[in-house]
């Protein structure tokens, strides 16, 4: 297996990470660029628009371009299920080990 070699980017993060109020934000902000993504990718597999989503759940377009957003953060488990059953996914919440 060939091993990757360390940017100063990766030398830096671990550095960083040693600090705990830097490494709880961090993972919040990955935890959330995450979901983003995936009902964002989601959502493009299934060739529908973020209209068509918000129509299937009861929302505004907007509503799903502020969830598609990492920087939003501010909707329930609820809203979660029911853009993944519109997605015709399952929805897995679960906690883990903080590591990259």
């Amino acid at each position: 297996m060939i091993k990757a070699k360390k940017t100063n980017f990766d030398r830096h993060l671990e550095r960083e990470l040693k600090n705990p109020k830097f490494a709880k934000g961090f993972y919040e902000e990955l935890e959330k660029t995450r979901l983003a993504i995936k009902i964002a990718e989601a959502r493009e597999k299934r060739k529908m628009t973020q209209k068509q989503l918000a129509e299937r759940i009861g929302t505004s377009q907007s509503v799903i371009a502020r969830i598609e957003n990492p920087s939003y953060d501010r909707f329930t488990i609820r809203t979660l299920r029911k853009i993944a059953n519109a997605l015709d996914a399952n929805l897995e919440i679960s906690l883990n080990d903080r590591h990259i």
